[in-house]
């Protein structure tokens, strides 16, 4: 009944499809077995990317979200991810340091991603019903991973590495595309705190009973 929270719900699982196997089965198999970089190349790799998400939630989601808006933030948040995926399939190199700064612009843009999208969501759902939607948004977004570790495992193992990073670039563009579809998701973007506070209610009053 939620159109919102369902599309939203969808986008992340299209997200998580493709972004976890590339994070955690892609990206080992280019660095250690196609450049036969290290364990410790890949480690330090994560840990760039989570710098970058923390670099992202703590000084860059504000000023872009005042600069751009925040649905605008949101697709450039996947854009970021996409780019720096495509870059992988795009600019093969053993060169370190670039796989340094994707993952860094990968990391910015999960966090313009994902603190966007989940402030709204949080507060837009009344707090009576906040554990049950997001138990089942967890739900949907989760279910995907096991299908994409699947098929990207499949293609890395038929020798199709370069194939899967395009594909997951190409698949994340067209999700990014997809958030200016989301009803009403213009309207909850540019609310504030208070008004944003159980706005899903104001939007599908139906879908919810008075507690």
């Amino acid at each position: 009944k939620i159109k919102t929270e369902l599309c939203i719900s969808i986008i992340s699982a299209v997200f998580n499809f493709v972004f976890n196997p590339f994070l955690v089965l892609i990206l080992p198999v280019l660095i250690m077995g196609h450049y036969k970089m290290t364990a410790f190349q890949v480690g330090l790799l994560r840990a760039i990317f989570a710098a970058g998400v923390l670099l992202g939630g703590a000084f860059v989601v504000e000023r872009v979200n005042a600069l751009i808006g925040i649905r605008n933030a949101v697709a450039l948040g996947g854009t970021l991810i996409a780019v720096s995926i495509l870059a992988h399939a795009m600019m093969p190199t053993p060169f370190f340091a670039l796989y340094g700064l994707y993952q860094l612009g990968a990391g910015i843009g999960l966090a313009l991603f994902n603190v966007n999208v989940t402030t709204i969501r949080c507060l837009a759902t009344p707090s009576a019903y906040r554990t049950k939607m997001e138990s089942a948004f967890l739900l949907i977004c989760m279910s995907s991973i096991p299908a994409g570790m699947g098929l990207f495992g499949h293609l890395i193992a038929r020798g199709h590495l370069f194939t899967s990073l395009s594909l997951c670039s190409v698949i994340l563009f067209l999700v990014t595309l997809a958030v200016f579809a989301v009803p009403h998701l213009s309207k909850l973007a540019v609310m504030g705190q208070d008004e944003l506070d159980g706005a899903y209610r104001r939007f599908y009053s139906d879908a919810f009973s008075e507690s």
